[in-house]
């Protein structure tokens, strides 16, 4: 994969994430993190590509560092907090050596040695609080081998407020609901309440030009961070329509090739008929299908 590659376990996050992050080592320690309920992270390629990654997504949040007890644990961790304090707004990053671990060990083998809930409770208990113990790191130097990284724009939240009263409680709502930004509803719903607008209302947005209000909105987010459900909240009424006119249109279109048997049948028997003054019989219209 070219560099700069992502940080493996990102799309786990919830997009308003703004808690405290995790770093270890591989992907095996990110799901044992995970399985103790923290955030967690690491480079994609291992320990020997973290110049390699785009860190900027941590820019600015509470970032510990767990590395593996061995000497290549703690060279990791040292580049990882220099890479993090080069970011704009630079990280807050805290060293953690956890206790318990063999030479060469690392969360993960703690993490397995849990015989029940109870255990993987004070473990996770114990991690988080050798984190809240441990001082930020003062200084660090980023690694000359570090990619630039340009700061990303500072997340802004979607202007909920500025929708009608309906639309803004059913995004405010369902996105509580869901567990998801708000914008993961609002945007699908301005694309169904543009479509059932559709060509009955323009906008002026100067003398001349007159624009439809139809929207095409696209959400881009990682994987697993609902997305779909969040959209579904108003794709689905539409879905919905659509079937029941469409199965609406069936019944008549049944209907419709009874009636136009027997309209050729009453027009074979009226061409045949030596009643001059008889009227043909009437055609039958054929349906159409309902624009939802």
């Amino acid at each position: 994969m070219a560099a700069p590659r992502p940080l493996y376990g990102l799309g786990w996050w919830p997009m308003t994430v703004r808690d405290r992050v995790y770093v270890v080592e591989g992907e095996k320690c990110v799901d044992a993190a995970r399985g103790l309920g923290l955030l967690a992270a690491t480079s994609s390629g291992g320990s020997n590509a973290a110049s390699k990654t785009d860190w900027s997504p941590l820019a600015g949040l509470d970032v510990v560092v767990l590395p593996d007890a061995d000497d290549a644990g703690r060279k990791y961790a040292d580049e990882v907090a220099a890479i993090l304090h080069s970011l704009d707004p630079p990280a807050t990053v805290r060293i953690v050596e956890l206790d318990g671990l063999e030479p060469g060990g690392d969360v993960a083998d703690l993490r397995e040695a849990c015989r029940d809930d109870d255990e993987l409770q004070a473990l996770r208990d114990r991690v988080k609080q050798l984190a809240d113990d441990a001082e930020p790191l003062r200084t660090a130097a980023a690694p000359s081998s570090s990619p630039s990284v340009s700061p990303i724009e500072a997340w802004q939240s979607f202007p909920t407020s500025t929708l009608p009263p309906a639309a803004a409680t059913l995004v405010e709502e369902a996105a509580r609901a869901i567990g998801c930004d708000e914008a993961f509803v609002a945007l699908p719903l301005l694309a169904v309440l543009g479509a059932a607008i559709g060509t009955t209302r323009r906008v002026e947005i100067k003398p001349g030009w007159r624009a439809l209000p139809i929207v095409w909105p696209v959400t881009v987010a990682e994987s697993g961070s609902q997305k779909s459900p969040a959209a579904d909240v108003s794709l689905d009424y539409v879905r919905d329509r659509e079937d029941r006119l469409h199965d609406e249109y069936l019944s008549e279109l049944s209907a419709f090739e009874i009636e136009a048997e027997d309209y050729e049948k009453a027009r074979s028997a009226w061409r045949h008929s030596k009643k001059a003054d008889e009227r043909p019989p009437d055609k039958p219209g054929s349906p159409l299908a309902a624009e939802c």
